[in-house]
C-alpha cells in the first residue's frame, strides 16, 4: 500500500487518443507544495510526454475552490505518443497522469479509454450529487488503486451503491474473475443502475428495503438487523462512500460486522466517515469546519440536525476504533478529509482503510 505520495488535488477534463497521439487536459494543485511536473502512464508504463503546459489560467477552478492554494493558475495540457503494446487498437488503456510535487508522485488523475458504457443522463446523475459523473467515478478508482492496491480481479461489494457512480469506473477496470455487486435502499437508483450496466457482464445491482429517515422512510428492514445478502468470505474489497456519514451507532455496528463476515481474511474495506480527532474537535469549536456536527446523540456520536439525525453523523475516532475492533476489523490507514478544515486531504470526507484480521 502506498502511503508516501504527495497530497495533490485536481480533475481530468478528458483524454483522447487519435492515431497514437494522446492529448489530455485538466487541472491540478499541490496541497503541500507546488506541482512541478506531470508523468503520464498507460497501463502502468511510463510514456514520453512531448509537450506539457502547466500553471495555465483557471478562473473557473478558482471560483469553485477559492480557499485552496494555486487554483487561479492550475490548468494543464499535455501531449504524448503511445509506444509498445499500448499502440495496438482494440485494447483497453488505463491512463494515469501523475503530478509531481516535493520530489514525490501525487494523486493520479485517471481514465480508461475507450469507455464501454454510456453514463447516465445529466438529470439522473444529479441523484448522486453535483460534479462530473465520469470524473468522480475515476477519481474514486484512483484512490482505490493508490491507497488500497486494488487488483483487477477483485470481487467487490458496494453497500449504498446508488445508481452506480463508483461502479462505473470499477466495471471498466476489472478483468479476469473481477466482479462487482451493489445494493441500495433507493429502488429508482437501482433501476437506473441496472439500465446503465445492462450490457456489462461484471456487475449486479439489487434493491434492499432498508429504513433510513432521510433516504427511505418507508423501509421495512432495520439496518441493525440486516444481513448482507451474500455468503461469508465472499468479497476481497468492500467500499462504502457517504454511507456511514448517514447512519446511527447501532446500524454502523451491524454493517461493520457484516463487512467483516463477507470479507475474505485479509480483505479490505474502504469506508468514509465524519471522524472526530483532536484537530476536528478544535476546528468545530472554532467554527472552521464545513459542517457543524456538534449535537450529542449517543456516546461518541454527534449529529448536525437532531430533528433528522441521519442528515450528517460524526463519530469520535476512539469510538470508531472500538467499533471496528469489535467487528474483527483493523484500521490500517486514515486519510483525514477537507470537511474538518484541513488543508491536506484526499477527499471531502475522512477515508478509513479497514482490514479483516
Amino acid at each position: 500500500m502506498n502511503t508516501s505520495f504527495a497530497y495533490t488535488f485536481g480533475a481530468l477534463d478528458g483524454i483522447s487518443v487519435d492515431h497514437g497521439q494522446v492529448s489530455a487536459s485538466g487541472w491540478v494543485i499541490g496541497l503541500e507544495g507546488e506541482v512541478t511536473d506531470l508523468t503520464l502512464r498507460c497501463n502502468d508504463k511510463v510514456l514520453t510526454i512531448e509537450d506539457v503546459r502547466l500553471h495555465q489560467a483557471s478562473p473557473d477552478v478558482f471560483h469553485a475552490h477559492p480557499d485552496l492554494p494555486g487554483t487561479a493558475n492550475c490548468r494543464f495540457r499535455l501531449a504524448a505518443r503511445l509506444a509498445g503494446e499500448a499502440q495496438k487498437t482494440g485494447g483497453k488503456r488505463l491512463f494515469s497522469i501523475v503530478p509531481q510535487s516535493l520530489g514525490r508522485p501525487g494523486v493520479p488523475l485517471e481514465r480508461i479509454d475507450p469507455l464501454q458504457l454510456k453514463p447516465p443522463a445529466p438529470d439522473q446523475a444529479m441523484m448522486v450529487g453535483h460534479g462530473d459523473f465520469i470524473e468522480t467515478s475515476f477519481s474514486m478508482l484512483s484512490l482505490f488503486r493508490l491507497i488500497a492496491d486494488l487488483p483487477k480481479n477483485a470481487r467487490i461489494l458496494e453497500p449504498g451503491c446508488g445508481l452506480g457512480r463508483v461502479a462505473y469506473a470499477l466495471v471498466h477496470y476489472l478483468e479476469g474473475t473481477g466482479w462487482y455487486d451493489g445494493f441500495d435502499v433507493s429502488e429508482r437508483a437501482i433501476q437506473i443502475a441496472q439500465s446503465i450496466f445492462s450490457e456489462s457482464k461484471r456487475a449486479s445491482f439489487q434493491h434492499v428495503d432498508l429504513y433510513n429517515k432521510m433516504y427511505n422512510a418507508s423501509g421495512t428492514i432495520l439496518s441493525r438487523a440486516f444481513t448482507f445478502p451474500f455468503p461469508a468470505s465472499h468479497f476481497d474489497f468492500i467500499v462504502l462512500t457517504s454511507v456511514f456519514t448517514h447512519m446511527l451507532p447501532g446500524d454502523v455496528r451491524r454493517f461493520l460486522f457484516e463487512i467483516a463476515r463477507t470479507l475474505v481474511t485479509g480483505g479490505t474495506c474502504f469506508a468514509t466517515f465524519f471522524a472526530l480527532d483532536d484537530l476536528a474537535k478544535i476546528n468545530l469549536h472554532a467554527r472552521k469546519t464545513a459542517l457543524a456536527i456538534v449535537h450529542p446523540l449517543a456516546e461518541g456520536c454527534f449529529v448536525e440536525n437532531p430533528a433528522t439525525p441521519e442528515n450528517a453523523v460524526a463519530y469520535d475516532y476512539g469510538t470508531l476504533v472500538e467499533m471496528t475492533n469489535d467487528a474483527g476489523l483493523k484500521i490500517e490507514q486514515v486519510h483525514w478529509g477537507k470537511w474538518s478544515g484541513r488543508s491536506r486531504f484526499l477527499s471531502y470526507q475522512d477515508i478509513f482503510l479497514l482490514r479483516k484480521t
